[in-house]
């Protein structure tokens, strides 16, 4: 008897949505056969049976699951029937409590492979400490550490001090590339995760939470200030606008490896990492996050609080609007526009203009094989 369960692929949300099954309950399936189909926020997911038998639904098409834990249960032989759809009723009766755990937990945890459920057995949340005690690893490891005295790297006259909002994954990208920077410095962040704070992020020190914003700008313990978080647009969008009404100048981040082509018009508020390419008379507007080895091609014009993740690809004349979220790989032909608040899924292939507030939602089949020959 084996469960079948949606592994988590996206490190941004805790659920998927069972959209609808293919396989009816007690039918007989194939090893590899896609049984149900599941929606996170950036992709349909076709989901495979584990192996050959009769499968029993423990949740319903329009129910929420939780990954890494069983959905249903597969019997391989006549024996194990009875078992396993008894399984799967109490699983529908009673479903198992979601873990709950702190977002960067979760982050680490999938990207490592760990299964939250054994450190959540005892209840409780489960934070990235445990994590990385479970994984045998140090924080200190990934160059987080114990808030530092100073930061980082000596600060040398003339150079503009930058305040980092945010203190997770971006705001480790954001820092890396200031301190390849010849003008800027990193001197702080500011974070609401309490777990951030008393830590430092390459010996920068976490100041304390957001609101201490206004509170620092006063202090003048820095010039300028870049926001590092990239999955949360609206909290992006708003520590940007906050930024503007305080008077506090939004500093770019462009790592050196970055090639800027002539006739470039870039705003403010950018990070722009390894390898981008940014072709001739493109324009860039504000707090844009642009991830590794990405090609924006000649004449762009974009607006401004998009996130790109890393490999992405536009070609000529492209039209982006605001606060719109590209996955990875994603391809984009000539002179295609892409509305505001437009969600795009990795590897989707763009041929043609996408409305407002629309998503591109790509059909994946993930399926894991013990010793592939």
């Amino acid at each position: 008897m084996k469960p079948l369960v949606i592994e988590q692929s996206d490190l941004n949300s805790e659920s998927a949505l069972l959209v609808e099954w293919l396989a009816a309950d007690g039918a007989a399936v194939e090893a590899g056969h896609i049984v149900c189909r599941v929606e996170t926020t950036k992709a349909i997911i076709e989901v495979a049976s584990p192996g050959r038998g009769r499968l029993f639904h423990g949740s319903s098409a329009g129910a929420r699951v939780p990954f890494n834990r069983p959905i249903a249960y597969l019997a391989e032989n006549v024996g194990d029937a009875e078992d396993a759809q008894k399984r799967a009723r109490a699983l529908a009766q009673s479903p198992a409590p979601a873990i709950k755990a702190t977002k960067k937990a979760r982050q680490l945890a999938a990207q490592h492979g760990l299964s939250l459920e054994v450190l959540g057995a005892q209840g409780g949340l489960v934070t990235e400490k445990q994590v990385y005690a479970a994984l045998g690893l140090s924080p200190a490891a990934i160059g987080v550490s114990a808030a530092a005295s100073v930061p980082a790297g000596e600060l040398s006259p003339g150079m503009a001090r930058v305040l980092v909002l945010g203190a997770g994954l971006g705001a480790m990208q954001v820092i890396d590339i200031l301190l390849n920077d010849s003008e800027q410095r990193p001197v702080g962040c500011l974070d609401d995760d309490p777990e951030t704070q008393g830590r430092a992020l390459f010996d920068v020190p976490v100041w304390g939470k957001l609101d201490r914003l206004e509170e620092t700008w006063r202090e003048k313990r820095f010039d300028s200030a870049i926001v590092s978080i990239s999955t949360n647009i609206p909290l992006r969008k708003s520590l940007a606008e906050r930024c503007r009404s305080l008077g506090v100048p939004l500093a770019n981040a462009i790592d050196p490896t970055v090639r800027l082509n002539r006739g470039v018009v870039l705003g403010k508020g950018n990070v722009l990492c390894s390898q981008v390419h940014v072709g001739v008379a493109t324009v860039l507007g504000d707090n844009n996050f642009i991830s590794s080895h990405t090609t924006i091609e000649h004449h762009n014009t974009w607006g401004s609080h998009n996130t790109v993740g890393p490999a992405c690809a536009t070609s000529s004349r492209v039209l982006v609007g605001d606060e719109v979220v590209f996955g990875t790989g994603i391809f984009i032909q000539p002179g295609v526009g892409i509305g505001s608040r437009c969600r795009i899924a990795s590897g989707a292939v763009l041929a043609q203009t996408i409305p407002p507030d629309h998503a591109v939602k790509m059909k994946a089949q993930y399926q894991i094989l013990a010793n592939p020959a």
